[in-house]
């Protein structure tokens, strides 16, 4: 697992930057949280948990998450991300302030990256 991807981080922030919204900062208190939903992912691909909790059970200050599986580079997270009407909202919502990043490699190499958003 790695602590934040700040390529993400800063994709992220550019396409806030072109709706005109204020960039997104990053939520050290919740990478815990954020990593364990990128593992949690590579288990059950869902925004459910693993124990059929939601998402947000993980820290009681995420309101929003993004999920992606099997990308490799950050820009082709982000991309997939702007494409999906339901991830694309979390990215440009106004209500969120803060933003974390987590990843991580299943034992089979492939890359589980979770978003999760912040008021």
């Amino acid at each position: 697992m790695r602590i934040i991807n700040t390529d993400i981080l800063k994709l992220i922030n550019r396409e806030r930057f072109k709706a005109g919204l204020k960039p997104l900062s990053y939520r050290k208190d919740i990478q815990d949280a954020t990593n364990i939903r990128a593992k949690e992912a590579s288990i059950l691909w869902s925004h459910s948990r693993p124990d059929g909790t939601p998402y947000y059970s993980a820290d009681d200050k995420i309101y929003g998450e993004n999920l992606a599986k099997g990308y490799k580079t950050p820009p082709e997270i982000v991309m997939a991300w702007m494409k999906s009407k339901s991830h694309r909202e979390n990215i440009l919502s106004p209500l969120y302030k803060g933003v974390c990043i987590g990843e991580y490699i299943s034992d089979k190499g492939k890359k589980f990256t979770s978003s999760e958003f912040t008021l």
